[in-house]
């Protein structure tokens, strides 16, 4: 998820500048998750979100923290997790950076450029997928190192 999201994120930074496949992509088809996550809004844990979110310095809290929360285990799971958020963001942040250092060599099949999407009328939508995937790219790795530490610690 993480590579996906830093190569799309490259890709509308025009960083990818590698002509799509030939022919058609496969048929999209619809994906049902085993249990739904519920939103931030929908959860009782506005303010454990607001902790969490400060904590990992990240713009969204992801689907992990509010499936907890969906479960009533968000306020366990943070008492092991939240003292380690510290510790455990220059390795994140490394993660991060090497992510798009692998994103960048990899052969991308590019259809959503800034050109792609400008000759298709989106060019207007690239700032807000611009914005989500950056927040995933900042969420993703800080979240996936600090359950990765409380697995090695426990």
């Amino acid at each position: 998820m993480l590579l996906l999201a830093v190569g799309l994120r490259l890709a509308l930074d025009g960083e990818l500048n590698v002509p799509p496949a030939p022919g058609r992509p496969p048929a999209a088809r619809p994906v049902e998750p085993e249990s739904v996550a519920p939103s931030p809004a929908d959860a009782p844990a506005a303010r454990r979100y607001g902790e969490i979110r400060a904590a990992l310095d990240t713009p969204v809290v992801n689907s992990v923290w509010r499936a907890l929360a969906g479960r009533g285990l968000l306020d366990a799971a943070w008492a092991v997790l939240g003292p380690q958020a510290t510790a455990t963001r220059p390795v994140a942040d490394g993660l991060q950076d090497r992510v798009f250092a692998d994103a960048r060599q990899l052969p991308w099949q590019v259809a959503a450029t800034p050109a792609a999407l400008d000759r298709t009328g989106l060019n207007d939508a690239r700032p807000g997928m611009a914005a989500v995937l950056g927040a995933y790219v900042v969420t993703l790795p800080r979240v996936l190192v600090l359950v990765a530490a409380s697995t090695d610690a426990g």
